[in-house]
């Protein structure tokens, strides 16, 4: 099978981010392993760039692809054209009339809800233009059927977790110390619970907070790693609740605590 695949979301060459996003792994991962496959060929057109000015680089980016693609495709001859999210799938709507091969994305869900008008308003129009969408949960295909998307063209496939080289690297006594170090905390004794993802609300980590933490018996500490809109409130939703000898919002962290925080986590 010979797949033309297409992203915006991989950071620059030979200056990986710090902290890459969950859609950026998902297609940095998603290509290494479709390069391994001696049944696939792939051919890639991506952009690199850094978070800044990310906007105007994409807007380019595809607005370039707009003129370009039509002329690769003929070149390539791909089995199916495979978008890495719903903002790079733009390009179905824009080149429909005038590429023929099946047009496939994957999705994430905020590049589905992005609340901007004009931006819903086109949303309809590149689920029409595809012949298939991934949903990464099925919470996001339904998000996806809320827009207009047939939903016989639409699975929801989560997300894998790829662990190697994560637990080798150290052992848990070893990712425990290095996080009691980092955030000031004692881990002895206790269960750490772990989280890693955007703060937004649909993803409940303020529900966890006021129904699920204050029930728990055991000695836990919860350590949340990611930011987004609700980390504000969910600082100040510890306060009220007094948690804060339990909980550690941490922000985004580089990839190398993420691998402690993994190793050392009980769930």
């Amino acid at each position: 099978m010979k797949i033309l695949y297409i992203s915006h979301l991989h950071p620059p060459k030979n200056a990986p981010l710090k902290s890459i996003g969950g859609m950026q792994r998902v297609s940095i991962q998603l290509v290494s392993e479709l390069q391994k496959k001696d049944d696939i060929e792939i051919k890639t057109l991506i952009q690199h760039a850094p978070w800044k000015g990310i906007e105007w680089r994409t807007a380019l980016f595809l607005f370039k692809l707009n003129t370009t693609l039509p002329g690769i495709v003929r070149r390539f001859e791909p089995d199916v054209i495979l978008y890495s999210s719903m903002v790079t799938a733009s390009l179905a709507a824009m080149t429909r009339k005038r590429i023929s091969v099946p047009m496939v994305t994957i999705n994430h869900g905020q590049d589905v809800k992005l609340p901007v008008p004009v931006y819903q308003k086109f949303v309809p129009k590149v689920f029409k233009a595809l012949d298939g969408v991934i949903s990464v949960s099925e919470a996001t295909r339904q998000e996806c059927i809320k827009r207009g998307m047939d939903p016989e063209k639409g699975v929801a496939l989560p997300n894998g977790f790829d662990l190697n080289g994560m637990q080798k690297k150290y052992s848990k006594q070893e990712a425990i110390s290095a996080l009691e170090k980092q955030f000031g905390i004692n881990l002895e004794g206790k269960s750490l619970l772990l989280t890693v993802g955007r703060q937004v609300k649909r993803k409940g980590h303020a529900w966890f907070l006021k129904e699920v933490l204050p029930k728990i018996q055991a000695n836990v500490i919860y350590l949340a790693i990611g930011e987004g809109p609700e980390h504000e409130s969910l600082q100040q939703l510890v306060r009220e609740q007094g948690l804060e000898g339990n909980v550690l919002l941490v922000g985004k962290q580089p990839d190398l605590t993420l691998q402690q925080a993994y190793t050392a986590a009980d769930i």
